[in-house]
């Protein structure tokens, strides 16, 4: 009756006053009404003897103490129906409440996981575009390559072309120059015999002119002879012979100089048709390095065509190209770490499912329970007829119904809203999910409802059964958390688990990133140790910069000394004589300057001295070499002139040993003949009239008087030093 009384008379839905009688009351006076419609219909006697009607009024006032002790039992049962009835409204609203909690939390997971697809589609397409920019760059670099490529292929063509063209114009030159070449030297070669007995002759005449001069001055001495004009006239034709013989020998000198010039172009031109042929050769070098590069880029290029062909089914909107496998394999160790952060998160997903699971278990578990209790219920519980509870129970059956039905439509707008908007991040196993829930929320709906059903026919047929014994009641849970409180810190650490899981894939990433370098590194290292760089113990760069610094330094003393002495600082003269003082910096610069041109001098000195001897040493070999190949010593000696011994006939000692010492002997007094360069002239050893001077006085006349050839000339007398020397040994 308390609690009857305890309860509100307004309705919060519905805005209305509640009916003041209770259920209770109803059920009383439907309880006492039988008795008293019993009585009213009994008839009355007419007469009663007192006793009788004391026994009566006894017997009424028996039924009326058990009326009230039957109402007294009947308002405790309700009393205890009600609070049962009450703990099970809170305990069906603690449920709504979890539910809502747990709908709440699977919407803020669908969020989490909505933003997260999103955040990964833009990721993705961030990813994809750039991967196209990239495509685009290096399809205009692969151009433009080739366009250089093709570009190098025809200048080069160009170069082979113009080279062929070059060789065969230097070609034919060179045939034409070398025929003339040819034909010169053989005109040369005549002329210069010519000359030489042009000139023979002219000695010879010149000889004779003086004898016929000689012989003039003695006729005039002697007589005017009528012979005289006769050898007047002869002398002046010798004259005039003499004039046209100098004045040919000028044209010949000319011809001559003409011919050495024909000579230095021939020799200009082949040396350009080498250096060209070195071009060429260059050139086939550097067209098979090209044709090694073609073959290497092609093999690469397959390479990549080969690699790349496993990424070209991936859609027509969502082609991934890389610029190197560099690139791909950095992208695939990317996606590697991000699929193990995405398994981790799965694991750690995996558990909240199953706690979840394991929660619909235990609401299973309680429906079936609930179920149980109903069926207990309907045997042993009083149809009760209090209005409040029940005005109650149906409002919050009907804000039940009513949250979630709107949260049934709130879930199908966003799944609705995220099918048209972003079809392919609609998740399934998540729709399903969500739809399993809604499904149970149907269930529970449906079995709320056959309870109330149940109920509501039992208090119908339950009006007339005896009341049963009280149930005990049950006590109330503990009170929930604060829910706010708990969401905000869930969030809070999904947050960070989030962001903890980016910074752990970034630093994998970079982890894996700074391995490969450390490896290039490793390899350069390898690769640099391996060549040494070597360095003068006297470095030439380090000697000069230490030259410098010295004289820089000593101008800088020089310079500040001068400075205080202008300044008035240091004494300019003697204390007691008027001499001029020098600074000691002044003095330590001259010092400096003149070692360093001893220095030089030294070095000076140093150089010509190892010229003398490499030159020394060079003419030795030079020599050695002309006396062991054409057996004949030279001595170079000043103004162009050259003594040659022949190793057959060295005069002096006649002997055929061929050392050196024997060699030093006749030239320093046996038989030899000087050339003059310059004077183009030649002398034997002990005049004209010496033995050595008669013996080859044949071959002379022969070989440097009838063809002017001096070569000719040694190699015949080395052939006749030979023989008479193999002669007189036999």
């Amino acid at each position: 009756m308390a609690t009857a009384r305890n309860q509100p008379t307004f309705n919060f839905l519905t805005g209305e006053e509640a009916p003041e009688l209770s259920k209770a009351s109803e059920l009383s006076r439907s309880r006492i009404r039988p008795h008293s419609e019993y009585r009213e219909h009994q008839p009355l006697p007419q007469s009663l003897p007192p006793e009788e009607f004391h026994a009566r009024i006894r017997t009424l006032e028996y039924e009326v103490a058990t009326l009230k002790q039957e109402k007294e039992v009947a308002s405790i049962q309700h009393d205890q129906d009600i609070r049962e009835l009450q703990t099970r409204a809170d305990g069906d609203f603690r449920r709504g409440q979890q539910f809502e909690k747990e709908n709440k939390a699977t919407q803020s997971r669908y969020n989490l996981l909505l933003k997260e697809s999103q955040d990964r589609q833009a990721q993705l397409t961030n990813e994809r575009l750039d991967l196209e920019r990239r495509l685009r760059t290096v399809t205009g670099q692969k151009a433009t390559l080739e366009e250089e490529r093709d570009e190098a292929q025809e200048q080069l063509s160009n170069l082979e072309r113009e080279s062929e063209r070059n060789m065969s114009e230097l070609e034919a030159r060179y045939q034409t120059l070398q025929t003339s070449f040819d034909q010169l030297r053989a005109e040369f070669e005549t002329q210069s015999s010519s000359l030489q007995n042009a000139q023979r002759k002219l000695v010879q005449m010149e000889n004779e002119n003086q004898e016929l001069e000689s012989e003039v001055s003695k006729l005039k001495s002697r007589s005017g002879d009528a012979e005289t004009e006769v050898i007047k006239r002869q002398l002046s034709e010798q004259v005039a012979q003499n004039k046209r013989l100098d004045r040919t020998n000028k044209a010949q000198l000319a011809e001559l100089t003409e011919f050495r010039r024909l000579q230095k172009s021939v020799e200009i031109v082949e040396e350009e048709k080498r250096a060209l042929e070195n071009k060429v050769r260059m050139m086939d070098s550097i067209q098979t390095e090209l044709a090694q590069a073609q073959l290497r880029a092609q093999v690469l290029e397959e390479e990549k065509s080969a690699w790349m062909a496993f990424l070209e089914n991936q859609g027509e909107s969502s082609e991934v190209q890389f610029d190197s496998p560099e690139d791909m394999a950095r992208a695939f160790v990317q996606q590697q770490i991000e699929n193990a952060s995405l398994v981790e998160r799965l694991g750690a997903v995996q558990p909240e499912l199953m706690a979840k699971d394991e929660t619909i278990r235990e609401l299973e578990e309680t429906r079936l329970k609930m179920q149980a209790e109903l069926q207990e219920a309907k045997t042993s519980v009083i149809a009760s007829s209090d209005t409040k509870a029940k005005s109650r129970l149906e409002r919050q059956k009907t804000l039940a119904v009513k949250e979630t039905e709107y949260l049934r439509a709130q879930l199908k707008a966003m799944d609705d809203e995220e099918k048209e908007f972003h079809p392919e991040r609609y998740a399934e196993e998540t729709a399903k999910k969500i739809q399993g829930l809604q499904d149970l929320v149907d269930e529970y709906r449906r079995e709320v409802d056959t309870m109330h059903a149940d109920l509501s026919a039992l208090e119908k047929e339950k009006e007339t059964q005896p009341p049963s014994t009280p149930i005990p009641s049950r006590k109330r849970g503990l009170e929930d958390l604060d829910d706010e409180r708990q969401g905000e810190l869930l969030r809070k650490n999904r947050k960070l688990q989030n962001e903890f899981t980016q910074l752990r894939t970034k630093y994998d990433v970079l982890k894996n990133e700074a391995r490969v370098q450390s490896k290039q590194l490793e390899s350069l290292k390898n690769s640099s140790s391996r060549a040494r760089i070597l360095e003068l113990r006297n470095n030439p760069t380090a000697t000069v910069h230490a030259i410098k610094q010295s004289t820089l330094t000593a101008l800088k003393a020089e310079n500040e000394t001068l400075q205080a002495q202008l300044a008035g600082k240091l004494p300019t003269t003697g204390p007691e004589t008027s001499q001029l003082l020098v600074p000691r910096a002044s003095l330590e610069t001259l010092q400096l300057q003149l070692t360093s041109r001893d220095e030089t001098i030294a070095a000076k000195e140093k150089f010509q001295t190892r010229l003398r001897a490499i030159f020394s040493a060079k003419a030795h070999e030079f020599r050695e070499a002309v006396f062991s190949l054409l057996g004949w010593k030279l001595e170079f000696q000043p103004n162009g002139r050259v003594k040659a011994t022949s190793m057959f006939h060295p005069g002096g000692t006649r002997n055929n040993n061929n050392n050196n010492d024997d060699d030093e002997g006749a030239a320093d007094g046996g038989n030899y003949i000087v050339f003059d360069g310059e004077n183009n002239t030649m002398k034997v050893s002990g005049g004209t009239d010496s033995v050595f001077a008669r013996e080859i006085r044949g071959l002379i006349d022969f070989w440097v008087d009838g063809r002017g050839q001096v070569p000719c000339l040694l190699a015949a007398m080395t052939l006749e030093f030979y023989d008479s020397e193999a002669w007189k040994r036999f």
